[in-house]
């Protein structure tokens, strides 16, 4: 048996192989269903041959420890803290995430009073350094939440290594075209693929930082200001005589703000009442007597 199934195996590949080359034979517009069709026949002689092997060594696996699954967290966290002086604990709140392998990924403030800084820390030193920030002034606040993503991961893991099987088989079907048709047809989906694996790529490498690193988010605010104490309400004489005291002194207030408003007009008023004044009391003395009586001069 040991001798007969590599001839079998032999016999199977060569057989993809001629057939690979059959269709690639086809001209015209058949050029992208040939290569397809080539492919999912390397496909499945790979798949069978796997399955062999795993047939043939399924017995020696019988009894192996699995292997652990590893943990795939996202951890996001909000903290809210008051301290008197801003800029001094946004200043310590970096040195902090640096010193723990991470760095600063936004930062904003508003007139000194309010910063907002987002913060990537290691996910190992997530929660120690959460600790520390969390002492830079009065905890206001604390929001933390957590996502498993190992079967996203799982998932884009597989769709990656399956392109790049698909690729890899187009890639080789390349390599035995002979007509120009062929060529372009191959090309463009050998195109399509790399741009399908890229973006595969491209999420695995986020979802690899998004656990590798925790998202916290910082706001460090100063403390409100602290309100005058109410007034105590007293009663009897006392209460009245405060109470008179104080309507006294605003009617005084409010007929101050009064004269002040008018002064300006009276003074106006004044200036050109007087001269009219003066103008009319020297018209009336130089009348005649009987001007004034009605009767006619003698």
């Amino acid at each position: 048996m040991r001798i007969v199934r590599p001839v079998r195996h032999a016999t199977c590949v060569l057989a993809v192989l001629l057939l690979a080359g059959s269709l690639a034979a086809c001209g015209g517009g058949g050029g992208s269903d040939a290569a397809n069709s080539a492919a999912r026949e390397l496909q499945g002689g790979q798949a069978g041959r796997s399955a062999d092997r795993g047939t043939g060594g399924s017995n020696n696996r019988q009894g192996a420890p699995e292997p652990q699954t590893k943990q795939f967290i996202v951890y996001t966290a909000k903290l809210r803290v008051s301290t008197p002086n801003v800029d001094q604990a946004t200043a310590k709140a970096k040195q902090l995430t640096l010193a723990a392998g991470g760095y600063v990924q936004n930062e904003s403030s508003a007139a000194g009073s309010e910063t907002t800084i987002t913060l990537k820390i290691p996910s190992d030193r997530h929660a120690t350094v959460l600790n520390d920030l969390s002492r830079l002034g009065t905890r206001l606040s604390l929001t933390q939440n957590t996502e498993d993503v190992a079967r996203e991961v799982a998932d884009v893991d597989s769709r990656v290594k399956s392109a790049e099987a698909v690729l890899a088989s187009f890639r080789r079907l390349l390599d035995r075209t002979t007509t120009v048709q062929e060529i372009i047809n191959v090309q463009e989906e050998i195109t399509e693929r790399q741009a399908e694996l890229e973006a595969l790529q491209a999420r695995q490498r986020a979802l690899q930082h998004s656990t590798s690193y925790a998202t916290t988010t910082v706001v460090l605010t100063t403390p409100p200001r602290s309100a005058a104490p109410p007034e105590k309400d007293e009663g009897g004489f006392v209460g009245g005589l405060k109470d008179g005291w104080a309507a006294f002194t605003a009617f005084l207030s409010a007929v101050a703000v009064v004269v002040g408003w008018l002064l300006p007009f009276l003074a106006l008023a004044a200036l050109f009442a007087f001269p009219a004044h003066l103008v009319w009391r020297r018209l009336r003395s130089r009348r005649p007597i009987g001007s004034t009586t009605g009767l006619p001069p003698k």
